[in-house]
């Protein structure tokens, strides 16, 4: 019996939050999250659908995993190739945090396609702009230690796990003008904690 075009993205969303969970060591159920843009712009209007998943820290703290899964409701434009899910693990539960990562997959899908190494600019209205970031750089998803080793293939999808990082507008300069190298070198001689999120302004909004 042949799947329907719904089902069949409903089925391999399924399989991502399956294994997300699995790699954290999480029992579930994921919260699913749905962020509209470009609503003025028919050729671009998408909901891209995140799921997220708080995880308590020993000292009281907590990380939140927040995952760009596809399209709500409609079958994903890529699902016939290559799939990118987008992962951010901050030290935050900002639902700007989780628009980003939401973000990054509606930039991938409509306005240029995203791999490691490549920067995209925050949008407009975005709160992260409040606290002075300007822009977000993709790495990969194995920056995170429970996504090393990652299936290639999920649903019988093929799949790369990738990761979003907020940029400063002086960050955004410095690797535009010097390379990603270079920028890399950088945050390891600041020692850069990659889950640590500026966002005084951003915490009004919760999810």
């Amino acid at each position: 019996m042949a799947v329907k075009t719904g089902q069949r993205e409903a089925l391999w969303q399924g399989a991502v939050v399956a294994l997300l969970l699995d790699r954290l060591g999480h029992e579930g159920p994921a919260k699913l999250l749905d962020f509209s843009f470009a609503s003025e712009d028919p050729e671009r209007a998408a909901t891209i659908r995140v799921a997220k998943v708080s995880l308590p820290c020993d000292d009281g703290s907590e990380l939140v995993l927040s995952s760009a899964l596809g399209l709500a409701g409609r079958e994903d434009r890529a699902a016939d190739a290559s799939r990118r899910v987008f992962l951010g693990l901050y030290a935050s539960n900002s639902v700007a945090l989780a628009e980003l990562v939401a973000a990054s997959l509606h930039f991938h899908l409509f306005v240029e396609g995203l791999d490691v190494g490549h920067t995209f600019p925050l949008g407009r209205h975005s709160s992260l702009r409040r606290v002075g970031y300007q822009g977000a750089l993709v790495l990969g998803g194995e920056l995170y230690r429970p996504f090393k080793d990652v299936p290639a293939v999920i649903g019988g999808v093929p799949t790369v796990f990738l990761s979003v990082h907020p940029l400063t507008g002086d960050e955004l300069s410095f690797k535009r003008e010097r390379g990603l190298e270079k920028l890399m070198s950088r945050w390891r001689d600041e020692r850069k904690d990659y889950l640590s999120i500026r966002e005084r302004e951003s915490r009004r909004g919760q999810a």
